[in-house]
């Protein structure tokens, strides 16, 4: 009696052992979907990595182009300012040969103001002047 408890559970081992929960087709085909999933696992953990390699260089472009704006930036700044100060002084120039302008226009006219005066004052003396009162 003993034997044959002990060889039917050894049977029931060996029939435990040799058939399963799952059928064959079910088991090939979870294996396969694992398969898969593992290989897209993958695929994805490359594509994770070369995202992340193209945001570290993406943000190091993004950088150097902020920090070269900025430098462009500061650069015309300074052109600016030296622009606008030898505008300054070339508009001082400026102003100041406009007022010598006007001082000398001025000069001018008192002069042609005086050379008008004398020539009518010459013009006036020699109205009542004639020849013949002349001796030389």
């Amino acid at each position: 009696m003993k034997r044959i408890s002990h060889l039917a559970i050894a049977s029931l081992l060996a029939l435990g052992t040799t058939t399963s929960c799952v059928s064959k087709k079910k088991y090939v085909s979870a294996q396969n979907k694992i398969d898969r999933l593992q290989q897209d696992s993958t695929a994805l953990e490359r594509e994770v990595a070369n995202l992340e390699t193209e945001l570290e260089r993406t943000s190091s472009q993004f950088s150097k182009y902020k920090d070269m704006s900025e430098d462009q930036k500061a650069a015309m700044m300074a052109q600016l300012q030296k622009q606008g100060s030898e505008l300054s002084e070339k508009d001082q120039a400026l102003q100041l040969r406009a007022q010598r302008l006007r001082a000398l226009q001025d000069r001018l006219n008192r002069q042609q103001e005086i050379v008008n005066n004398l020539r009518q004052t010459v013009a006036d003396a020699l109205v009542n002047f004639d020849a013949e009162d002349l001796s030389v």
